[in-house]
């Protein structure tokens, strides 16, 4: 099938050669251009990665509103100062039981006992 080319002019030979080395430059700037977008990818993961790990340790620290002081301090300082009073500071209740009822009750009979307040001011 060779055998039934028909050769090329000289004019369509330098056309194809030209044509040919434009594939070629734009086969390569394609690779150039291949090689920059992987080299701006990694480094837009690598900064994404890096902010990502500045907004979770961020996220971490306690956040306390402006003006308001810092209440892990607080909390420390009040730990710091905070004793526990002896046993011998408060009085004995041991055995000791109370029925509020019976009380309230006990108040109600001695009014009731008492002369009327309202009859002694009529004699």
């Amino acid at each position: 099938e060779a055998e039934k080319l028909l050769p090329l002019s000289l004019q369509q030979q330098n056309a194809a050669k030209a044509t040919l080395k434009d594939h070629d430059e734009a086969k390569q700037a394609l690779s150039t251009a291949e090689e920059t977008l992987m080299q701006a990818q990694e480094e837009l993961r690598q900064q994404h990665q890096s902010l990502t790990e500045q907004v979770e340790t961020k996220l971490k620290e306690p956040l306390a509103p402006k003006g308001l002081p810092d209440f892990s301090y607080l909390s420390k300082a009040e730990a710091a100062n905070a004793k526990v009073p002896e046993p011998s500071a408060y009085p004995e209740v041991k055995g000791v039981k109370e029925d509020m009822r019976s009380r309230s009750k006990a108040r109600e009979e001695t009014r009731d006992s008492r002369p009327d307040a309202a009859s002694s001011v009529n004699s």
